[in-house]
């Protein structure tokens, strides 16, 4: 409510300057929390976009990217990075990146010579950050489909067909 408020008072229109410019960007993690007005929440917003949560493929080229971020460059015959985009799948590319910054230290990038990485490191790390359930997934999907406005459509499709199709049976009844 108070965001929907702030949102009115900006000018819009023949009203609005180049200095009443204002860009709102929301970002929740629980849009589907009970102490979420979700019709407020979609009303405040013109666009919405929908982060998921990386693929595979993603995952592959994250794990890859933010260790060479730390000037790690991996050897897929020493390191599996497979293994590692396996087992993040449901974490947030954000929960990765926590994860090789507690492994990739400056002293652990010193040792890499003498002690190569092994993906048991990456393991403990990775499971005390945040991940994303299931049920939590679908939510969030269930969410998005309302919010984008696909549900409303789905609805007015299903509708359609099924006034269509009892038109023809009452056709065939004659």
């Amino acid at each position: 409510k108070v965001l929907s408020a702030a949102i009115k008072q900006v000018k819009v229109g023949t009203d609005a300057t180049e200095q009443d410019r204002v860009l709102f960007i929301g970002c929740t993690s629980r849009p589907f929390d009970d102490n979420v007005d979700k019709k407020e929440l979609l009303a405040a917003f013109e666009v919405k976009v929908w982060v998921s949560y990386p693929e595979y493929g993603s995952r592959v080229m994250l794990w890859q990217k933010f260790m060479e971020a730390h000037g790690v460059f991996v050897d897929p015959t020493k390191l599996n990075i497979s293994t590692l985009a396996r087992v993040s799948d449901g974490y947030s590319a954000g929960s990765i990146k926590q994860t090789v910054d507690r492994v990739l230290t400056a002293r652990r990038v010193q040792q890499l010579k003498v002690r190569p990485l092994k993906v048991q490191e990456f393991i403990g790390p990775l499971s005390r950050t945040s991940f994303c359930w299931r049920e939590e997934y679908q939510q969030f999907s269930d969410f998005d489909f309302e919010a984008t406005g696909e549900k409303a459509l789905h609805e007015s499709r299903a509708a359609a067909e099924k006034a269509a199709e009892e038109a023809a049976a009452k056709g065939k009844g004659r």
